[in-house]
């Protein structure tokens, strides 16, 4: 069965689960729901063209589910389900993830607020060991002193909030064209379209976190962290770019730490958008890189760089 319309708070609250293939969550989710001590007035589901029987399994407990045959990332199947819905506040979260019993309950008093996202803390679980891998804590007042640039320093995942549906419709939802990184887009991007984000400062949700870590995804993961630095380099606000140098430059060294090459010349690039240069090279890590990455390659890459530092003696 379905657990809904069990509150009786004033404004309504939707539930919005994108799944692909979590057929084997499902069940394990669905109990997680029944053990809030609030419930949502509205829940639905997304099948982002799972190739197991999560269209099934979900069915047969009888909840609303959109189903599409084609797989299109998270980003897209939020908005789905944005657009879906029509409850006044809406909650997104991912089947293989838990929300603590007073979840809903601890942010109810805040609803009729003027604030347009409540956000509460997480936990990071390694889905194998139980072991906790990141405690993400998040602060009112650092936010109201540094602004924006502090939800650059500080993503926000996808599972942590409630927002108002319409501001989310406003900034345009989730950008699709992010398959990592959606989420703390989205919060960067609501931030700046209206600053009205309040954090409970407690942690009322968990994520489990599997293994995700091969060549090819953590180079995609690269790649669309790059694409969401690069989104905001022409914000005019010295603050915020004073953060964004600081992430630009730990990307930079996590690239080289990487040996992610494919990404280095678009690196140098943010750089150089940035108005600054980029980390200065020594000659002895320069002869490294051409025993590495082989001459014709070195050659491109440090044409790029060089064109760029006037004066480094090679």
């Amino acid at each position: 069965m379905s657990i809904v319309n069990m509150t009786n708070h004033k404004s309504t609250i939707a539930l919005l689960v994108p799944v692909y293939n979590g057929e084997k969550y499902i069940d394990q989710f669905h109990q997680n729901l029944s053990e809030l001590k609030e419930s949502f007035d509205e829940i639905l589901f997304y099948n982002d063209g799972s190739t197991d029987n999560s269209l099934g399994a979900i069915k047969k407990l009888g909840y609303k589910v959109i189903n599409s045959a084609k797989n299109k990332g998270p980003a897209f199947s939020r908005n789905q389900l944005i657009n879906a819905s029509s409850a006044k506040w809406v909650h997104f979260h991912d089947i293989d993830d838990i929300m603590c019993a007073d979840y809903l309950a601890a942010k109810l008093h805040y609803l009729e607020s003027n604030y347009n996202a409540i956000i509460c803390d997480a936990d990071w679980i390694n889905a194998q060991s139980g072991n906790t891998i990141i405690k993400w804590r998040y602060s009112n007042s650092l936010l109201q002193k540094d602004g924006a640039g502090y939800l650059l320093r500080n993503p926000i995942g996808g599972i942590n909030g409630l927002y108002k549906r319409d501001i989310l419709l406003e900034i345009g939802g989730f950008d699709e064209n992010l398959k990592i990184w959606e989420d703390a887009d989205m919060h960067l991007r609501l931030y700046l379209f209206s600053p009205n984000i309040f954090f409970l400062e407690k942690t009322l949700v968990k994520s489990l976190r599997g293994s995700n870590s091969t060549s090819s995804n953590i180079l995609e993961q690269q790649k669309n962290k790059l694409m969401f630095l690069n989104k905001y380099k022409f914000i005019d606000d010295s603050l915020f770019q004073a953060s964004l140098i600081i992430e630009a430059d730990k990307f930079y060294h996590s690239v080289v730490y990487k040996k992610q090459w494919s990404l280095y010349e678009d690196c140098i690039q943010l750089f150089i958008d940035l108005g600054i240069k980029p980390p200065i090279i020594k000659k002895r890590y320069l002869n490294f890189l051409r025993s590495i990455i082989g001459g014709k390659t070195f050659t491109r890459l440090k044409y790029h760089y060089l064109k760029h530092i006037k004066g480094l003696e090679i």
